[in-house]
């Protein structure tokens, strides 16, 4: 395989007050020892970074040991060992900036249309509209709407987007903030009133508009700030909005979409007990750990494009 472009991070998902402790070896080589003493307190909604290294050119074998830490104390070992996969040869349109956002979105639905990999994604397409809308269409928008809309959502707005998960991108006709479209979907007036005077969302959702909604285990959207923020709600967390974040690489407008619904189409690509997969062609590689419960806990290692922090790496 190819080396993965600079470090790798490796991320845990784990419950709150768990700790991890352990070491990583490819191909029997040590490559980062994992102290319980360096990790901060989260939840296993928001993978926290535990180690970095760098993943050697042909790397074969992956391998984990260590043990969880609860609580109390109580220590479950485990033993973990999967195959290294590169899929950067698949992915690398998808991450190539020189792309526009259009032929990086092309590149994932020809992705999900391989059935090598999936089995269930097929059917994503896009298409140019029949009758595009006009740039005086655009400027009245913008003036109902008192801002200045992103390029990357004109662009997306000219195209028929159908996806075969349960999201949408919201016609630039149809935007609205983050309170409107929780009230249209029939959130209680009280509950949109106490959001709308919070002191910490009230005034983000409120100047805020919608670009993406998915409809899955609740309500989510990507939403854009005009102060120059994009971020994800979704609706069992709805207080704490979860904001895109610059870190080894500066991400542009089309880099949130395209890392947006990567994440979620891709996610069945990546689950695999016995096999770890790489993307050499990201920006920064990642790989979680991610434990499930089974009386205590069993492993599980599973690559990722982005996590919750939604930090382009």
């Amino acid at each position: 395989m190819a080396s993965a472009k600079g470090m790798t991070s490796f991320y845990s998902y784990l419950d709150k007050e768990t700790q991890l402790e352990g070491k990583i070896f490819i191909d029997g080589q040590l490559m980062a020892t994992l102290d319980p003493t360096n990790q901060s307190s989260h939840v296993n909604t928001t993978p926290a970074s535990i180690a970095m290294f760098s993943i050697p050119e042909n790397a074969q074998t992956l391998k984990i040991t260590g043990s969880l830490i609860n609580s109390e104390g109580k220590k479950r070992h485990f033993d973990h060992q999967c195959k290294i996969v590169d899929i950067g040869v698949e992915t690398a349109a998808l991450h190539d900036d020189n792309r526009t956002v259009i032929q990086r979105l092309q590149a994932l639905f020809n992705l999900l249309d391989d059935d090598n990999y999936f089995e269930e994604n097929t059917g994503n397409t896009l298409a140019l509209k029949a009758n595009l809308p006009t740039k005086e269409f655009y400027q009245e928008i913008e003036k109902r709407l008192n801002v200045t809309l992103p390029e990357v959502i004109k662009v997306i707005d000219q195209y028929d987007i159908e996806m075969s998960n349960e999201g949408y991108f919201v016609d630039v006709k149809d935007m609205g903030n983050v309170l409107d479209f929780l009230a249209e979907r029939s959130f209680p007036e009280d509950f949109i009133d106490a959001l709308s005077a919070d002191s910490r969302v009230g005034k983000l959702y409120q100047r805020s508009l919608v670009v993406y909604f998915f409809v899955g285990d609740g309500y989510e959207m990507l939403a854009w700030d005009p102060q120059g923020q994009w971020f994800w709600v979704h609706d069992h967390d709805i207080y704490s909005p979860v904001f895109f974040k610059e870190s080894q690489k500066k991400f542009t407008d089309e880099d949130v979409v395209v890392t947006m619904l990567a994440s979620y189409f891709l996610g069945d690509f990546m689950f695999d007990d016995n096999i770890c997969f790489v993307d050499s062609a990201h920006p920064r590689g990642n790989i979680t750990i991610s434990f499930k419960r089974k009386g205590f806990y069993s492993s599980k290692l599973i690559p990722i494009f982005k996590n919750r922090s939604f930090e382009w790496r």
